[in-house]
């Protein structure tokens, strides 16, 4: 029987290029894995930021309180009381355990609805004056810079 030019009915697959396919699909496979896993990455940062940043705005009640106290001493308040403030288990939030002040600082203890990865983490809020305004610096020893909102780190 005669082949005709570019018939390749009859072509013989060999081991070789089986083997290519195969890594090849093994490859694509990984790829695939690789964008899942790093899209579930940023969805969970994401999350973690939106909790952070709520945790954060849990302490606006706080963080007019200290103003004020500096504005009427002209010095940072040392703890709740000075400021005025009842116990650090009256100011709560959904994804917070407790806000309070130490040495001007505004601590807020991460818990209750938070990812478990936030669970018992802290952030500081640290005031300080630009141009005779009272602004926040936010910081933490167990977050990532990354996770917390671009606007006070």
């Amino acid at each position: 029987m005669e082949q005709k030019r570019g018939d390749q009915s009859n072509a013989v697959e060999t081991p070789a290029s089986g083997l290519r396919a195969g890594l090849a699909a093994l490859v694509l496979v990984a790829i695939a894995i690789a964008l899942i896993l790093f899209h579930f990455h940023q969805q969970k940062n994401d999350v973690v930021r939106r909790q952070v940043g709520e945790a954060i705005a849990s302490a606006d009640g706080v963080r007019v309180a200290v103003a004020i106290y500096r504005a009427r001493t002209g010095n940072w308040p040392a703890d709740d009381s000075a400021a005025g403030l009842l116990s650090p288990s009256a100011v709560s939030g959904k994804y917070v355990d407790g806000i309070h002040i130490e040495q001007g600082d505004i601590v807020i203890a991460l818990g209750g609805g938070a990812e478990r990865t936030l669970q018992g983490k802290r952030v500081r809020l640290t005031p300080y004056f630009d141009a005779s305004v009272v602004k926040w610096h936010c910081s933490s020893r167990d977050i990532g810079a990354d996770l917390l909102p671009q606007n006070c780190r």
